[in-house]
């Protein structure tokens, strides 16, 4: 007989299918207890999940609900704007015009007629968005839209199935169907744990429609925007870490092979738009100035794999950039969202072998840091895009405090991008990483413990803080 306590550990995207079943971060946890998961049956590739002796359930995926959910989240930010720089960020960025206008705007005004239309468009959704997130209406809309719904059908039936004694969910803090577990526990009466999957997700995202009863996050920093920002008790907070970056502790003092046969510098594209072709083109004009430097040096590329921006290098006559092989396909050709999953596994020979890191400001920045590297952060403004990452770095909160953080520095001025370039240089390998690792874990907690043992044990905690009430 079974009597170990049942879990039903929920996911909802591909993303977390790749953090958590393609990591070793679920292996104590099968271990000591009776899992049972729920998955969505859109994330794709279910052979990282379907694991011979596994037991699995799936639940339909309600594309219809997980929409209304997420307009109903675009009025929580109206209303709590005031709680995250981001969350005023997200809305300027949400609203911010394709078309710009030619001056003066009278004198033509045919060939403004397609700006002016999308201008009224704006407005007319961001005063319709203000009025939804103002007292009076917002309490309509609570009461409809997030107290009084029902659970998924799918989700309600595949919950009940697993009959867990703790729900336990990756979230990105955003997430319709996290929403629906929220409700079928409360009918259950069964808790629920969620583990908010990025540095970011708690300051950047949304207010959360729902409250899990505890949440494990990355670092104190987060632990901070659970209660500042989500408005959490501290004590339904848990520092955890992350599965992403686990096996780099161990591999950074038995780095793998370089994937190149070159020396490089590592470029590290954003998700938001920014100008990195010229920033590239800049940093090559550096190194051919410095020859006896960087004799047989390359800037590796590596865009992001979910960027907003569809502009390439072709054609820029870059001639000592290569596009990283693993993301080219998804750059030059018809991106895939996320359900392109990069293999996690690659990353610690491409971080790891690289002579500097350079680039936005991108979550890869902590891994750099685990990894002892410097990295040049170009959060100056590109003259282009709402964007730039001198916006960014001013007006996202999980970027704060990134200073402290020895071995990163931020040129906010293009200008001094070659400066900046050479001191990054010339101090390779000065640093002491246990400098680096102790400002780090501010932001991405590691102990003595792999995250497998970690997470284990706070469900342990959470199982017995629930038998106590």
């Amino acid at each position: 007989m079974n009597d170990r306590p049942r879990i039903a550990f929920v996911v909802s995207s591909p993303l977390f299918v790749r953090n958590y079943f393609r990591t070793d971060a679920l292996g104590t946890l099968e271990e000591r207890f009776d899992v049972t998961f729920v998955v969505a049956d859109d994330l794709g590739d279910m052979s990282p999940v379907e694991k011979p002796g596994r037991k699995v359930v799936v639940y339909p995926a309600d594309k219809a609900n997980r929409a209304r959910q997420f307009n109903t989240y675009k009025v929580l930010i109206q209303r709590f704007r005031h709680r995250s720089s981001t969350f005023q960020f997200r809305l300027d960025r949400m609203f911010e015009p394709k078309r710009r206008f030619r001056r003066p705007l009278l004198s033509n005004a045919l060939r403004n007629l397609d700006a002016l239309r999308e201008r009224a468009g704006i407005a007319y959704r961001r005063t319709r968005l203000r009025i939804m997130a103002s007292r009076p209406v917002f309490d309509l809309i609570r009461r409809s839209r997030i107290d009084g719904l029902e659970p998924s059908r799918g989700i309600a039936e595949a919950l009940t199935a697993a009959d867990p004694d703790l729900i336990v969910m990756p979230s990105s803090a955003f997430d319709p169907d996290g929403n629906d577990v929220i409700r079928q526990a409360a009918r259950m009466e069964r808790p629920t744990l969620f583990l908010i999957d990025n540095w970011d997700n708690l300051s950047s995202k949304s207010v959360m429609l729902l409250r899990p009863d505890h949440i494990g996050v990355w670092g104190e920093q987060s632990a901070r925007h659970a209660t500042d920002i989500q408005g959490l008790d501290r004590a339904a907070v848990t520092v955890i870490g992350t599965p992403r970056f686990d096996h780099y502790f161990v591999l950074r003092d038995d780095l793998p092979a370089s994937h190149f046969d070159f020396p490089y510098i590592l470029f590290l594209g954003t998700s938001l738009a920014f100008d990195e072709a010229s920033a590239l083109e800049n940093l090559e004009a550096v190194l051919d100035r410095h020859p006896e430097r960087f004799a047989g040096v390359r800037i590796l590329y590596r865009p992001h794999p979910w960027r907003e921006s569809r502009d390439t290098i072709l054609g820029r006559g870059l001639e000592r950039v290569t596009v990283d092989p693993q993301v080219a396909d998804q750059y030059f050709g018809t991106p895939q969202g996320h359900r392109f999953q990069p293999d996690l596994s690659y990353y610690p020979g491409l971080i790891g072998n690289a002579e500097v890191v350079a680039g936005g400001l991108t979550s890869m920045l902590i891994e750099a840091t685990i990894f002892g590297k410097n990295y040049i952060a170009l959060t100056y403004d590109d003259g282009i895009n709402i964007t730039n990452q001198r916006t960014v770095l001013e007006r996202s909160e999980h970027f704060r405090g990134l200073e402290r953080i020895p071995s990163l520095s931020f040129c906010k001025d293009r200008a001094d991008v070659e400066r900046f370039l050479l001191n990054a240089w010339d101090a390779r390998g000065t640093r002491a990483r246990s400098e680096i690792d102790a400002a780090r874990r501010h932001f991405c907690h590691d102990d003595a413990r792999p995250y497998r043992d970690r997470l284990a044990d706070l469900v342990s905690a959470r199982l017995d803080a629930d038998r106590k009430t």
